[in-house]
């Protein structure tokens, strides 16, 4: 089995793949194959990486997936492109689980599942996606029909945001310390952003979300305040969360 699951950025990539190394239930377990450098199977290879792309192979047993960063939310759509195209001309080798991690930021969700649906559409693929769930279509190549699963998880479920608004909310419902931490950097990040003395930081929602999250890390992880981003994205034990198997259960459902 060939899947491939598309997320946004570098850290979502990193996250995901330590999930999915954790989540195995018994051996083998998904692990990061650095030989494959984009060979996903022996009949094709992705494309090179373009800019502020990243893309990782990780093998169990026979079976391989790609977790690839696509560059930004704005980027989805060139990949999926890349997809259609391997899985028409290599049916017998598709990707059969498509998996899509997304931010909605200040989206709603189905506004997020519709410009999915409308790329696919543009590509032959009519299908009608609902968030967090397998989404089976059929194609045809050459009078013969091969099945896939589409599956968006477009995060957070209940409120706008992103992977670190999720992140966050995991770690106030371990403890009400914890919750504590989580509400004072989120008011500390706020207090010097609406100051107006430092103007040239914390410009964007997403530059003063990662402040958030990298604030509460600091101060329950001290010894890794000073790492970069993704190894303070690291310093817990996620798996161990009930929320976050919560919200990510569908990986844990195909791949497991």
């Amino acid at each position: 089995m060939n899947g491939v699951i598309l997320c946004e950025g570098f850290d979502d990539v990193y996250f995901l793949g330590y999930l999915l190394h954790k989540y195995s239930p018994s051996e083998p377990r998904w692990t990061y194959d650095a030989k494959c450098r984009g060979k996903i199977s022996a009949m094709y290879s992705f494309r090179p990486l373009g800019q502020n792309e990243t893309r990782e192979i990780y093998r169990r047993g026979s079976d391989k997936l790609a977790i690839w960063g696509v560059g930004g939310k704005d980027r989805f759509e060139g990949a999926l492109d890349d997809i259609h195209k391997i899985n028409v001309n290599y049916p017998g080798e598709r990707l059969e689980n498509i998996v899509i991690v997304s931010d909605r930021d200040q989206n709603g969700i189905d506004e997020v599942l519709r410009r999915f649906e409308d790329r696919l559409q543009v590509l032959g693929w009519n299908i009608r996606l609902n968030n967090n769930i397998k989404n089976k279509i059929t194609y045809a190549v050459e009078e013969e029909n091969y099945d896939i699963c589409i599956c968006p998880i477009i995060i957070p479920f209940d409120e706008s945001g992103a992977l670190e608004t999720v992140l966050m909310n995991a770690i106030s419902s371990d403890a009400q310390e914890d919750a504590y931490v989580v509400k004072e950097a989120k008011q500390y990040v706020s207090k010097v952003h609406m100051s107006g003395k430092a103007p040239k930081y914390l410009q964007h929602a997403r530059e003063r979300l990662k402040a958030e999250f990298s604030s509460v890390i600091s101060i329950m992880n001290p010894d890794r305040s000073t790492k970069r981003f993704n190894e303070l994205l690291m310093s817990l034990d996620w798996e161990k969360s009930e929320y976050i198997t919560s919200r990510f259960k569908l990986l844990l459902e195909i791949f497991a």
